[in-house]
């Protein structure tokens, strides 16, 4: 029975990491990022002049299959010198899930309007024709979990009829959909005495998206701390502690776009050999962000009121 229970969940998670995004490339398609975001037309504007107000207007998809809690913060080149967009413009934006139809996931999507629907911004004072761009971010959490089918023998010459089960082999790893993705995982078994095993396991963390990881602490304070990955690794329904490196209080260090995990861990086996699903999953924030084209902001003869 509880075989049987082992191979459907190892068959529910296979599905489940199967689901991917569709890619495509552009402001507004998600690729691997899960939250999409884009510029809304003409907000703001190519070209303003002084004291012409205008809004920041925001599309932002979620292609996530569960609800997306996200922070978009807008700012520009120029800061508050000429008023324009105050830094620190951000709000907090509950997504709702995206939906499946078929092999198709379809994305939620809502529009965010900076200062808000109601308000505008305008830029004072100019020196002189001059030109600013206007940045927006969204910051997210998220998980990104790995499934593979492993086989694990308690002799090197243990015979394992119908079943390829090396003591090294490259394994097939599938992932959720996630702007950060493990692959590139193979396996080593080493088995020492009295139906004892080492199993090492060793792995690609790759940033896969069109942004960057980001310290969970610093989602709201944008503080430049350490941006930090929290990961686990186990033998489902199996008693066994993964130590893995380089890892501190199994967080990975992530300033790379990609880092080789290596794990270790001892299990007892009574069987002559199993083949069991491993899962590895990692757990971060992630953050994107868009810029506009060059604005143009042109100058009034007489300047503006404060």
């Amino acid at each position: 029975m509880k075989l049987k229970l082992l191979i459907l969940l190892s068959m529910i998670l296979f599905i489940s990491a199967a689901c991917t995004i569709p890619g495509g490339g552009g402001q507004g398609k998600a690729e691997n990022n899960v939250i999409g975001i884009n510029f809304v037309t003409n907000l703001p504007p190519q070209e303003l002049s002084e004291g012409q107000s205008f809004r920041v207007g925001l599309n932002v998809k979620n292609y996530d299959t569960s609800k997306k809690d996200v922070l978009i913060c807008t700012w520009d080149e120029l800061g508050d010198v000429f008023d324009g967009i105050p830094e620190n413009s951000c709000t907090s934006v509950k997504l709702e899930a995206a939906e499946l139809s078929g092999e198709n996931i379809l994305p939620t999507d809502q529009k965010v309007y900076f200062p808000d629907k109601e308000s505008f911004y305008s830029y004072k004072k100019l020196t002189d024709n001059m030109k600013t761009a206007v940045f927006a971010d969204v910051s997210y959490n998220h998980k990104t979990r790995g499934v593979a089918q492993i086989c694990i023998k308690k002799d090197i010459d243990t015979e394992t009829p119908g079943v390829t089960c090396d003591a090294t082999s490259d394994e097939e790893i599938s992932n959720n959909a996630g702007p950060i993705q493990i692959s590139n995982l193979k396996k080593m078994v080493y088995p020492v005495s009295g139906g004892k095993v080492i199993i090492q396991l060793k792995f690609d963390v790759s940033n896969v998206g069109s942004g960057k990881v980001i310290n969970k602490n610093a989602v709201k304070s944008k503080e430049d701390i350490e941006p930090l990955i929290n990961l686990n690794v186990n033998l489902l329904g199996l008693t066994n502690s993964f130590k893995c490196n380089p890892t501190k209080d199994n967080k990975i260090p992530f300033k790379e776009n990609q880092k080789t995990i290596k794990c270790e861990s001892t299990i007892n086996l009574e069987q002559d050999y199993i083949v069991h699903p491993v899962e590895i999953t990692i757990d971060y924030s992630y953050n994107t962000m868009i810029s506009t084209s060059s604005i143009s902001l042109l100058k009034i003869e007489g300047g503006t009121k404060k």
